[in-house]
């Protein structure tokens, strides 16, 4: 007999289930968050890059020591920036459940029995893939936060190159 709507192990079951839901939507958020960064760093080191050719083909106009440094050293942390991106997006090995291993709960013979430890095993599976999917969506968030930490770094030594060449 299955476990009825109210007990223990239904409700648990359940919980896991809409658990290990919500952690296959964070997992697509933070991907796409990821390639966010990547796009955002490439575009801003391009255009810093284009700046900097623009700039320096000008013969009335050279940068700075100072300015060099700070350029250069944001479009290195742009470069990092996305790379952290890029592993941030990476794909990882997610536990999933075998579906051989699951060939004997179709049965004929199994389906007149009572479920409930089969019930019990498929939610500690469940739980054992929400464990694992937790782990790497944090994985995921602390690169995030990395990447996105390093690329304010990058637009503000940008910022600091451009006021110092105005200020001049």
């Amino acid at each position: 007999m299955t476990p009825k709507p109210d007990d223990v192990g239904a409700v648990a079951a359940a919980f896991i289930g809409e658990e290990l839901d919500a952690e296959s939507g964070r997992k697509s958020s933070l991907e796409s968050r990821a390639i966010a960064v990547i796009t955002s760093s490439g575009t801003l080191v391009t255009l810093l890059l284009g700046l900097i050719a623009l700039v320096t083909k000008s013969s009335r106009f050279a940068l700075d020591r100072p300015e060099r440094w700070l350029l250069s050293l944001a479009a290195l942390l742009f470069v990092a920036s996305a790379a952290l991106g890029i592993v941030a997006s990476a794909p990882f090995r997610y536990l999933l459940v075998d579906a051989k291993s699951l060939t004997s709960t179709v049965a004929p013979n199994l389906w007149s029995e009572d479920g409930s430890v089969l019930h019990r095993e498929l939610t500690a599976v469940r739980l054992a893939q929400l464990e694992d999917a937790r782990s790497h969506n944090e994985s995921r968030a602390e690169m995030l936060v990395a990447a996105l930490a390093v690329q304010v770094l990058a637009v503000l030594l940008t910022a600091a190159a451009v006021t110092v060449v105005l200020l001049g």
